[in-house]
């Protein structure tokens, strides 16, 4: 896992009080140093430049957000990092300038009609994360010693960055992780299948993931820290529905995926897998980003 801060966004409401405790807990577990970033999007309404506001005036917004994260977290300390313009803008270059090896986000907010939903912020960051993105629903428990993670797997590169980044995470905590091969067989391979005159069947499906996920859980334990403990599940159903109905059903505490699956082609765009598990919200999700080009400031 690169990088050497982890970078938690609030908007200063309670419903983000969850993701701060889940970034101190993280941070101490795993000695790295927390920055709580707040982006200021310029309202329609004024037309004054928001981005030119007096020093002492900023000073006294980052004063608040070192104090709501004291509140949120029970005393930890943080540094505030104060932005303007649009907000995924404005923690991509975060990350970028602070060297963050997670950036953490709470996974909903409150509508006009007190329902919860996932909030429009989090979609698109998570469309095309800086750095791995942890997506914490707001009663979550905060990461531990021991903790169970999991990961999904469909042995794509997205899928493998994913899996080293659970593996990290999971080694460093002292923790267990679950490697998870969903068998399913969606329509469109049933298709390809049927022009190719083959037969796709969800037997053969299972029994090649099966096969294949024990030898990434041997290339995993010979590459993690010693003593992880490493299981294989093969579950069948839709993907993103049985993936976190397993999440759910294990008690697992950190889901992680790839931003993009086996079958994307195009950059910057939320898999199909990724974005269920988002609307689903398991307690934290962690989606491992594709390759950015150039490299990551760490002033």
């Amino acid at each position: 896992m690169e990088g050497s801060r982890i970078l938690v966004a609030t908007d200063l409401s309670p419903a983000a009080g969850g993701a701060a405790r889940w970034a101190a807990s993280a941070g101490e577990l795993l000695g790295l140093p927390v920055v709580v970033t707040h982006v200021v999007e310029p309202p329609w309404w004024s037309d004054g430049d928001v981005a030119a506001t007096a020093p002492e005036r900023r000073a006294v917004v980052e004063q608040r957000l070192a104090r709501w994260y004291a509140e949120a977290t029970g005393g930890a300390a943080a540094t505030p990092d104060l932005r303007f313009g649009d907000v995924p803008g404005g923690l991509a270059q975060a990350a970028r300038e602070r060297a963050a090896a997670l950036l953490v986000m709470a996974s909903s907010t409150s509508g006009p009609v007190h329902r919860v939903f996932v909030g429009s912020r989090v979609q698109q960051v998570a469309s095309g994360p800086p750095c791995p993105l942890v997506i914490v629903r707001e009663d979550a428990a905060p990461p531990h010693r021991g903790m169970r993670v999991a990961a999904g797997a469909d042995f794509s590169p997205a899928s493998d960055r994913a899996v080293a980044t659970a593996a990290d995470l999971a080694g460093r905590l002292g923790g267990s992780l679950d490697l998870v091969f969903v068998a399913d067989v969606p329509r469109s391979v049933a298709v390809i299948a049927t022009l190719l005159g083959s037969e796709v069947t969800i037997e053969g499906v299972r029994a090649r993931g099966e096969m294949n996920l024990t030898a990434l859980r041997e290339d995993v334990v010979r590459r993690s820290a010693p003593g992880l403990e490493c299981r294989t599940h093969v579950p069948v159903g839709p993907i993103a529905e049985t993936f976190a109905a397993f999440a759910r059903d294990h008690a697992i505490e950190l889901v992680v995926v790839g931003q993009a699956g086996a079958g994307a082609r195009l950059p910057g765009l939320l898999g199909s897998t990724a974005h269920g598990l988002v609307q689903r919200q398991p307690p934290a999700l962690c989606i491992v980003p594709e390759p950015h080009s150039g490299g990551r400031s760490s002033e």
